[in-house]
């Protein structure tokens, strides 16, 4: 079966971007300390799968016990503009090479950057086998409590 991507990303607004923000009573109302919150949030997501990416491997038992992950990390320069990929497998079993292994879950995060000017396009989710809108928000949530998580004991 294809795999499908899911983002992980969530913002406060039902709107998608800031110009989909419809005016109310003729003023735009934007909840500012929500949106910020919000962009913490999903920074801090961000960065985890990253740090991920760049360990290799482990076992990660927050999020997907029984499961050995594989990070691999990606950047390849086009000229001034700079694409990089991090991307974290989570495999069942390794101990099976009959077949080639296939990831439960892969967790991604995609930027393009161009030098001199800054982040023009990113994308963070996880992808695997079609999954119906309440276990989108299950992986939500277990990466949200894992991130967090880790977030405390770095500290």
């Amino acid at each position: 079966m294809t795999e499908v991507d899911y983002s992980l990303e969530r913002w406060p607004s039902d709107a998608d971007e800031w110009f989909d923000i419809e005016p109310v009573d003729g003023e735009f109302h934007v909840d500012l300390e929500a949106e910020d919150a919000a962009h913490r949030i999903n920074q801090a997501i961000s960065n985890w799968i990253e740090r991920k990416a760049l360990t290799s491997f482990g076992i990660d038992h927050r999020l997907l016990p029984n499961h050995t992950y594989v990070g691999i990390e990606q950047t390849e320069f086009v000229d001034d503009v700079c694409s990089q990929k991090y991307e974290v497998g989570f495999f069942p079993d390794l101990t099976n090479w009959t077949l080639p292994p296939k990831p439960t879950l892969t967790l991604y995060v995609w930027r393009t950057q161009q030098l001199g000017f800054g982040v023009v396009w990113s994308s963070f989710g996880f992808r695997c086998e079609p999954i119906d809108d309440l276990q989108q928000e299950q992986v939500y949530h277990r990466v949200l409590a894992a991130v967090l998580k880790d977030t405390e004991t770095r500290m």
